[in-house]
């Protein structure tokens, strides 16, 4: 079913947050690859398998503006839940005077599903999604995470549609 491919295929992006706009001067993958471990503070040994990196689809925004973030597609789940622990232990990330913040990538399907059920959802860094469901609030720490619920909440069992 291509829902399923598309959430799948999400699964291993990763948005980061706060760089400004044409930092990486056209190499998105290069500019990420000689950032991140230091930033994040990996050990030497750690690959970081980027697939392909881009901004967010939105218009590129005027100077003043908050820049778009990069999406960061790994070839492995992996890495991306390592960065995500990484910046979750380090709290605060600073870059040249900018505060950085990595977040798991939410589907467009997952967004809309839970549009649809009237559920509020927001990030609260680091990386955590919050909801409020009849009054209560949940976090959660991945989007797996959050359809595991919607799937109980809904008693079908079935994977989102």
């Amino acid at each position: 079913e291509p829902w399923d491919n598309r959430r799948k295929s999400n699964r291993n992006n990763l948005r980061v947050v706060g760089f400004p706009e044409s930092v990486e001067q056209g190499k998105p993958i290069k500019f990420l690859l000689e950032t991140l471990p230091g930033l994040l503070k990996l050990p030497e040994d750690v690959v970081l398998d980027i697939e392909k990196v881009h901004r967010s689809l939105a218009p590129k925004p005027a100077a003043g503006q908050r820049p778009r973030p990069f999406i960061i597609k790994f070839l492995r789940f992996q890495v991306k839940e390592r960065l995500l622990v990484a910046a979750r232990d380090l709290g605060m990330i600073e870059w040249q005077g900018n505060r950085i913040q990595l977040f798991p990538d939410l589907s467009r399907d997952l967004q809309q599903k839970l549009r649809e059920l009237g559920l509020k959802y927001g990030f609260f860094y680091p990386a955590v999604l919050r909801l409020t469901v009849d009054g209560e609030t949940k976090s959660f720490s991945t989007p797996q995470k959050v359809e595991v619920f919607l799937k109980k909440r809904e008693g079908t069992g079935e994977t989102l549609k």
